[in-house]
């Protein structure tokens, strides 16, 4: 386009409606992904690397009751024992974590419903 083209009013409209699709569009694409997020899933892996003071990936027993404890979540060491398979395990990954409090939930919802259909 020539100078003259360029700076016609025409040219700089669709120059700017252009931009703001463009933009418009790009801000969409990038929002997408967000409808696809777990939320449970993502608090649960922030409340993990809490729970992991040192940073190992893993929990030990104690890391488990000392971040409870600082949550303000009072767990027995029974409750904390369970976690680690009854104490045949020293640490746990967060997909064992994950899949105990997801197992935990279940059981309570289970209880809930039971003692709500007894009632």
């Amino acid at each position: 386009m020539t100078m003259h083209q360029l700076g016609a009013r025409k040219s700089k409209m669709i120059r700017h409606l252009a931009t703001i699709i463009g933009i418009s569009l790009g801000c969409i694409a990038g929002m997408i992904p967000l409808l696809f997020v777990n939320e449970e899933r993502m608090l649960a892996i922030n409340v993990f690397r809490k729970l992991d003071v040192d940073d190992s990936k893993d929990l030990t027993p104690q890391e488990l009751m000392d971040g409870m404890a600082k949550l303000g979540v009072n767990v027995t060491p029974e409750q904390v024992k369970s976690v680690f398979d009854d104490g045949r395990k020293e640490t746990v990954t967060f997909e064992e974590f994950w899949s105990h409090m997801h197992a935990y939930d279940d059981g309570k919802k289970t209880t809930q419903s039971s003692a709500e259909k007894q009632e």
